[in-house]
């Protein structure tokens, strides 16, 4: 039984440092490459067409047979809008796997300190949240500070409105204005609006991936 808990944690370990390794060449040989993704993702013209196409434009891993792999995962969609919401940089697959590895080498510490199965497991499933409550704490914050500035942006928009600019240019002003979470994910709602998404279509994504009722009530007013 050891053996075998010590050869998958071998394995999983070992395709968390390829995933590691991969990740960070792509980051350092090209830091604006997650920028061209989002452009060509807003190019894409299924997505000007409103016709959702999400697996064949979403990464979920650097490692293209993982990436397959978690294709076929129930929920990764939501697992790939948690980490969007928390604003990190990494996708869905170097998350899970950061997961894994942390439990399994808690796990494989509680058996040897513990020698007892169900103490390791405990002690594995603890070490292994930990990703997890970092991740969600940090989506809060970030959906608290959102739900903060967006008082000031509707009034900034309000104000455009009145002096007789476009929603579009509201938003625009709105989005150059503030600071992320409100900035970017106004900025990015824009550009879909540029490339060809209707104004509606645009605003709903923009409600999908913020978790902010006030953000929603606006979303149904405008439409």
């Amino acid at each position: 039984m050891n053996n075998i808990m010590v050869s998958v944690v071998i394995f999983i370990t070992a395709i968390f440092v390829i995933e590691m390794c991969i990740y960070a060449y792509s980051i350092i040989r090209n830091p604006d490459r997650s920028l061209i993704r989002k452009r060509l993702h807003l190019f894409s013209a299924d997505r000007a067409q409103g016709i959702p196409d999400i697996e064949a434009k979403r990464m979920l891993s650097e490692v293209p047979t993982v990436h397959k792999i978690l294709l076929h995962i129930p929920g990764i969609g939501s697992l790939e809008r948690f980490l969007r919401q928390a604003n990190v940089g990494y996708p869905p697959g170097f998350f899970i796997l950061l997961v894994a590895v942390l439990a399994l080498f808690g796990y494989l510490a509680g058996h040897l300190i513990l020698n007892q199965n169900a103490y390791a497991f405990i002690l594995g499933a603890a070490v292994g949240t930990i990703p997890i409550v970092t991740l969600w704490r940090k989506k809060q914050k970030r959906m608290k500070q959102f739900t903060a500035q967006l008082p000031e942006a509707l009034d900034l928009i309000a104000r455009a409105l009145r002096a007789g600019h476009s929603f579009t240019s509201g938003m625009k002003l709105a989005a150059d204005e503030f600071t992320d979470p409100l900035g970017p994910e106004f900025e990015e709602t824009l550009d879909e609006i540029n490339y060809g998404a209707a104004i509606s279509e645009a605003l709903r994504a923009l409600a999908a991936r913020i978790d902010c009722a006030e953000l929603k009530y606006f979303v149904i007013s405008v439409i």
